[in-house]
Protein backbone atom coordinates (compact mmCIF):
# COMPACT_ATOMS: atom_id res chain seq x y z
CA UNK A 1 0.00 0.00 0.00
CA UNK A 2 0.94 3.55 -0.84
CA UNK A 3 1.71 6.57 1.71
CA UNK A 4 -0.42 9.45 0.62
CA UNK A 5 2.82 11.19 0.27
CA UNK A 6 4.20 8.52 -2.60
CA UNK A 7 0.45 9.13 -4.07
CA UNK A 8 1.04 12.88 -4.89
CA UNK A 9 5.05 12.19 -5.74
CA UNK A 10 3.65 9.52 -8.43
CA UNK A 11 0.40 11.92 -9.26
CA UNK A 12 3.06 15.58 -10.20
CA UNK A 13 5.13 12.86 -12.20
CA UNK A 14 2.58 10.60 -14.43
CA UNK A 15 2.44 12.30 -18.06
CA UNK A 16 0.58 15.19 -18.70
CA UNK A 17 -2.10 14.30 -21.70
CA UNK A 18 -1.73 16.16 -25.09
CA UNK A 19 -4.18 17.59 -25.06
CA UNK A 20 -4.14 19.62 -21.72
CA UNK A 21 -0.26 20.50 -22.83
CA UNK A 22 -1.65 22.07 -25.79
CA UNK A 23 -4.23 24.37 -24.10
CA UNK A 24 -1.96 25.18 -21.25
CA UNK A 25 0.76 26.65 -23.60
CA UNK A 26 -2.11 28.34 -25.91
CA UNK A 27 -3.62 29.80 -22.38
CA UNK A 28 0.35 30.57 -21.89
CA UNK A 29 0.19 32.69 -25.34
CA UNK A 30 -2.87 33.84 -25.00
CA UNK A 31 -1.72 35.37 -21.36
CA UNK A 32 1.62 36.37 -23.14
CA UNK A 33 -0.52 38.35 -26.04
CA UNK A 34 -2.67 39.85 -23.70
CA UNK A 35 -0.09 41.35 -21.08
CA UNK A 36 1.50 42.80 -24.09
CA UNK A 37 -1.42 44.18 -25.31
CA UNK A 38 -1.99 45.52 -22.04
CA UNK A 39 1.76 47.13 -21.76
CA UNK A 40 1.23 48.66 -25.54
CA UNK A 41 -2.08 50.56 -24.53
CA UNK A 42 -0.25 51.27 -21.46
CA UNK A 43 2.55 53.25 -23.13
CA UNK A 44 -0.07 54.26 -25.67
CA UNK A 45 -2.36 56.28 -22.46
CA UNK A 46 0.92 57.94 -21.64
CA UNK A 47 1.83 59.27 -25.26
CA UNK A 48 -1.33 60.23 -24.94
CA UNK A 49 -1.58 62.08 -21.78
CA UNK A 50 1.82 63.42 -22.76
CA UNK A 51 0.60 64.99 -25.95
CA UNK A 52 -2.47 66.35 -24.34
CA UNK A 53 -0.21 68.35 -21.95
CA UNK A 54 1.73 69.78 -24.83
CA UNK A 55 -1.67 70.98 -26.62
CA UNK A 56 -2.53 72.68 -23.32
CA UNK A 57 0.54 74.41 -22.89
CA UNK A 58 0.71 75.34 -26.46
CA UNK A 59 -2.74 76.93 -26.23
CA UNK A 60 -1.95 78.90 -23.17
CA UNK A 61 1.03 80.30 -24.90
CA UNK A 62 -1.09 81.12 -28.01
CA UNK A 63 -3.39 82.81 -25.87
CA UNK A 64 -0.99 84.95 -24.12
CA UNK A 65 0.77 85.68 -27.16
CA UNK A 66 -3.01 86.58 -28.97
CA UNK A 67 -3.93 88.83 -25.22
CA UNK A 68 -0.16 90.50 -25.95
CA UNK A 69 -1.17 91.49 -29.56
CA UNK A 70 -4.29 92.67 -28.96
CA UNK A 71 -3.00 95.13 -26.07
CA UNK A 72 -0.58 96.20 -28.56
CA UNK A 73 -3.10 96.69 -30.73
CA UNK A 74 -5.33 98.92 -28.87
CA UNK A 75 -2.30 100.90 -26.94
CA UNK A 76 -0.63 101.88 -30.55
CA UNK A 77 -4.13 102.93 -31.99
CA UNK A 78 -4.62 105.04 -28.45
CA UNK A 79 -1.43 106.77 -28.77
CA UNK A 80 -2.63 109.75 -31.30
CA UNK A 81 -5.20 110.72 -28.52
CA UNK A 82 -2.62 110.57 -26.01
CA UNK A 83 -0.87 113.01 -28.24
CA UNK A 84 -3.58 115.37 -28.74
CA UNK A 85 -4.44 115.22 -24.80
CA UNK A 86 -0.55 116.57 -24.26
CA UNK A 87 -1.45 119.06 -27.08
CA UNK A 88 -4.26 120.49 -25.30
CA UNK A 89 -3.08 120.38 -21.79
CA UNK A 90 -0.06 122.69 -23.59
CA UNK A 91 -2.52 124.47 -25.31
CA UNK A 92 -4.25 125.48 -22.05
CA UNK A 93 -0.72 126.38 -20.43
CA UNK A 94 0.24 128.56 -23.12
CA UNK A 95 -3.17 130.49 -22.26
CA UNK A 96 -5.03 129.37 -25.37
CA UNK A 97 -8.96 130.67 -24.85
CA UNK A 98 -11.75 128.77 -23.51
CA UNK A 99 -13.83 127.86 -26.74
CA UNK A 100 -10.37 126.57 -28.21
CA UNK A 101 -9.78 124.36 -25.80
CA UNK A 102 -13.25 123.15 -24.73
CA UNK A 103 -13.33 122.50 -29.05
CA UNK A 104 -9.52 120.10 -28.38
CA UNK A 105 -10.93 118.44 -25.84
CA UNK A 106 -14.24 117.58 -27.65
CA UNK A 107 -12.05 116.91 -30.96
CA UNK A 108 -9.90 114.35 -28.44
CA UNK A 109 -13.07 112.96 -27.30
CA UNK A 110 -14.58 112.36 -30.97
CA UNK A 111 -10.91 110.39 -31.32
CA UNK A 112 -10.48 108.45 -28.23
CA UNK A 113 -14.89 107.38 -29.34
CA UNK A 114 -13.99 106.49 -32.60
CA UNK A 115 -10.81 104.41 -32.13
CA UNK A 116 -12.79 102.46 -29.64
CA UNK A 117 -15.67 102.15 -31.90
CA UNK A 118 -13.22 100.76 -34.08
CA UNK A 119 -12.42 97.74 -31.60
CA UNK A 120 -16.26 97.25 -31.31
CA UNK A 121 -17.05 99.10 -28.13
CA UNK A 122 -20.21 100.27 -28.32
CA UNK A 123 -22.10 102.22 -25.57
CA UNK A 124 -25.60 100.74 -23.97
CA UNK A 125 -28.44 102.91 -24.79
CA UNK A 126 -30.24 104.00 -21.21
CA UNK A 127 -32.31 107.04 -21.01
CA UNK A 128 -36.02 106.02 -22.55
CA UNK A 129 -35.31 102.37 -23.08
CA UNK A 130 -36.64 99.92 -21.12
CA UNK A 131 -34.87 98.64 -18.48
CA UNK A 132 -33.16 95.09 -18.76
CA UNK A 133 -30.93 93.40 -16.52
CA UNK A 134 -28.85 91.95 -18.70
CA UNK A 135 -27.40 95.04 -19.83
CA UNK A 136 -28.57 97.42 -16.98
CA UNK A 137 -28.34 97.86 -12.98
CA UNK A 138 -30.86 99.30 -11.59
CA UNK A 139 -29.57 101.98 -8.85
CA UNK A 140 -32.48 103.73 -8.00
CA UNK A 141 -36.41 103.49 -8.45
CA UNK A 142 -37.79 106.46 -9.40
CA UNK A 143 -41.27 106.37 -8.06
CA UNK A 144 -43.04 108.62 -11.19
CA UNK A 145 -46.35 108.22 -13.45
CA UNK A 146 -44.99 110.62 -16.11
CA UNK A 147 -43.24 107.63 -17.68
CA UNK A 148 -44.12 103.73 -18.11
CA UNK A 149 -43.00 101.72 -15.50
CA UNK A 150 -39.73 100.08 -15.99
CA UNK A 151 -38.33 103.08 -18.05
CA UNK A 152 -34.94 104.29 -17.70
CA UNK A 153 -35.20 108.07 -17.04
CA UNK A 154 -31.81 109.04 -15.85
CA UNK A 155 -27.87 107.35 -16.64
CA UNK A 156 -25.70 107.76 -13.37
CA UNK A 157 -23.17 105.13 -15.63
CA UNK A 158 -23.03 104.30 -18.77
CA UNK A 159 -22.11 101.07 -19.66
CA UNK A 160 -20.73 98.85 -22.17
CA UNK A 161 -20.48 96.01 -24.99
CA UNK A 162 -17.50 94.65 -26.56
CA UNK A 163 -19.36 93.06 -29.42
CA UNK A 164 -21.87 90.71 -27.85
CA UNK A 165 -20.21 90.82 -24.63
CA UNK A 166 -21.40 93.23 -21.75
CA UNK A 167 -17.81 94.31 -20.55
CA UNK A 168 -20.38 96.98 -17.77
CA UNK A 169 -23.83 97.71 -17.48
CA UNK A 170 -25.32 100.75 -16.87
CA UNK A 171 -26.06 102.17 -13.85
CA UNK A 172 -29.31 103.71 -13.85
CA UNK A 173 -32.24 104.78 -12.54
CA UNK A 174 -35.79 103.48 -13.46
CA UNK A 175 -39.37 104.64 -13.12
CA UNK A 176 -41.45 102.69 -10.31
CA UNK A 177 -45.29 103.25 -10.16
CA UNK A 178 -46.18 105.26 -7.18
Amino acid sequence: MKTVQETETTAQEAPVPAEESAAGASLEEELARARQENQELKDQLLRTMADLQNVRKRHAQEKQALQKLAAEDLIVALLPVLDNFERTLSAIESGASLESVVEGIRAVDRQLRTTLEARHLVRIPAVGAEFDEAVHEAVVLHPTDEVPDGTITDELEPGYMLGEKVIRPAKVRVAKAP
